[in-house]
């Protein structure tokens, strides 16, 4: 092992708490060249020697690697940012022995939905049942439906959200900064698509809550129905609708037997499933990014770009999302049951 390595590991070790009498032992070296090491880094905040002529040696020793490699098995939610000031070694050196010595690559963190082994259980059998109805291409005349509350705030993502400049100085606060309040201004939402087009969205009302009577008589009766009769004139079609309360209810499923072709009841759409609805996997996530860029003054700038921009959708998408819903059907069948879209 290299000086340069040794001097890493110096610094390693004492920043997990070891004495320069344990180090010394660990890396069977002299314990004034411990002492000196330490003194170095508080003084400097580095482990360098005065400047030499001749190219620096490498720190990718096996030594290096091999602690690397075992930090990252214990436990692999690590930054090469937080590995490079525990090691005291540059981030391109850190980087290197990552991805080029340990064939490593970073990968973002996913959101998904918990779930029971109840759940995993009855998203399987439900999923088998309609993917054989579905058989075919039918799924293309699917209504899909769901209900969203948009902010007046900007949606922004920790990841991948990023501020171009020449330094941070040149950055005002006003574009660096996002205001947050407790209680924003918001609008629920309701939508619906199909593989070849949109119903136009409907703003719920503030301080409306959507119970039976409200979901029934303002949006399927009013919004729903005249809609769905233009758009198919007369050919056939299936509603979809999660498992909300207003939409479980006895008076909900009267009105669906009476006025709609087809439809898929509550019973048979999986439970604790998103990641099945192309609302809530696809065309929403696309709208909030469009809409949401930037924060708006008040709540009818909000739906002023939600109209804009779900008119803006193109039909690709809308049947491309649609497409997906079929085959998220087969990809939850094949986890039985459980999260798959890192499988998707």
């Amino acid at each position: 092992m290299d000086k340069e390595a040794k001097r890493s590991l110096i610094i390693l070790y004492h920043n997990e708490g070891k004495s320069a009498s344990v180090i010394s032992k660990i890396l069977s070296i002299n314990r004034w060249i411990v002492y000196r090491t330490i003194k170095r880094y508080k003084e400097t905040s580095n482990t360098q020697n005065r400047f030499r002529k001749g190219r620096p040696r490498s720190v990718r020793t096996p030594a290096v690697r091999k602690l690397v490699r075992e930090r990252v098995r214990k436990n692999p939610v690590r930054s090469i940012q937080g590995m490079e000031k525990d090691f005291n070694i540059s981030t391109r050196s850190m980087r290197r022995i990552v991805k080029e010595d340990l064939g490593l690559k970073c990968y973002k963190f996913r959101e998904v939905q918990l779930l029971s082994e109840v759940n995993k259980r009855c998203r399987y059998e439900k999923c088998l049942i309609l993917r054989k109805r579905f058989i075919g291409g039918t799924h293309q005349s699917i209504v899909f439906s769901d209900e969203k509350i948009f902010t007046v705030e900007m949606a922004y993502n920790l990841q991948n959200s990023r501020i171009l400049a020449p330094d941070q100085k040149s950055i005002s606060s006003s574009i660096r900064t996002i205001k947050r309040t407790q209680k924003p201004a918001s609008v629920m939402v309701w939508g619906a698509i199909t593989s070849d087009g949109r119903r136009p969205l409907v703003f719920i009302d503030k301080g409306v809550k959507i119970n039976k009577e409200v979901y029934v008589e303002s949006i399927l009766e009013n919004a729903l129905k005249p809609w769905a009769g233009e758009h198919f004139n007369g050919t056939h079609w299936v509603f979809q609708q999660d498992s909300a309360p207003s939409h479980k209810a006895k008076m909900t499923s009267e009105w669906l037997k009476l006025n709609v072709p087809e439809f898929i009841s509550t019973e048979e759409w999986p439970a604790s499933s998103p990641d099945l609805n192309p609302m809530d996997f696809c065309i929403w996530s696309i709208l909030e990014s469009r809409v949401c860029a930037k924060p708006h003054k008040n709540v009818e700038s909000l739906k002023s770009s939600l109209r804009r921009e779900w008119d803006l959708i193109s039909e690709d998408v809308l049947r491309a999302a649609v497409d997906n819903f079929y085959k998220r059907l087969s990809l939850c069948i094949a986890a039985k049951g459980n999260t798959f879209e890192e499988l998707d």
